[in-house]
């Protein structure tokens, strides 16, 4: 049987080639192979240390960060029955946001004046491209504390993490205000602040 499975180059063992093959093909499989984990070490992520977060972890990386204008540009006025608007000078573009990546918003008013039931929202608004329209997409819509004294000036910040379900287009940021029983005025000059941070999932070998 082992003469006749024997081919050129094969060890005289009697093993046939299929299990045995020559020296030289057993060489450079032990060399590749040493290669390959040698290959693995180097790439192996570093373990994390005591108290760190596991490798289980989501990783993300930030993609940017930016601040808006610095001030609200003009009063504004909304009583109880008056439709939402706009804090004047607030709002960003995002240009096109990526499923999955967060969204970190901060919104800061120094000046506003409220009393009865007022609230802020915070609208992302984007297209699902391919020609569709503009539309909001996510809000949060904080109140504010009801027992607001007219002519007092308090501060305001509210903040809202956005996960994006499915890739935007020409996506931004809006700043409103609304009243559900009260009034809320911010006035031209008023302290404002916003930031938004975007955030990208690090997709692990195996997603």
């Amino acid at each position: 049987m082992a003469s006749r499975n024997a081919r050129e180059g094969a060890t005289g063992t009697g093993i046939t080639p299929q299990v045995h093959g020559d020296v030289l093909t057993d060489k450079l499989n032990r060399e590749a192979a040493a290669e390959v984990e040698a290959l693995k070490k180097k790439l192996a992520p570093v373990q994390p240390g005591e108290g760190e977060a596991p490798l289980s972890t989501q990783r993300l990386y930030l993609r940017g960060s930016y601040v808006g204008w610095p001030y609200v540009t003009a009063d504004l006025t909304i009583n109880s029955g008056n439709p939402e608007a706009t804090i004047p000078g607030s709002g960003m573009g995002l240009g096109t946001i990526y499923k999955g990546e967060q969204i970190h918003v901060e919104l800061f008013l120094y000046g506003i004046v409220s009393s009865g039931s007022v609230w802020t929202s915070t609208d992302l608004i984007g297209s699902a491209g391919q020609g569709s329209a503009s539309m909001l997409q996510e809000r949060h819509q904080p109140y504010l504390p009801s027992a607001g004294i007219v002519g007092a000036p308090r501060a305001w910040f509210t903040a809202a993490i956005i996960v994006a379900p499915a890739p935007l287009y020409d996506a931004t940021l809006r700043f409103r205000m609304g009243s559900a029983g009260g009034a809320i005025t911010v006035h031209n000059g008023d302290a404002m602040f916003q930031k938004v941070t975007i955030f990208t999932p690090i997709n692990k070998a195996n997603e």
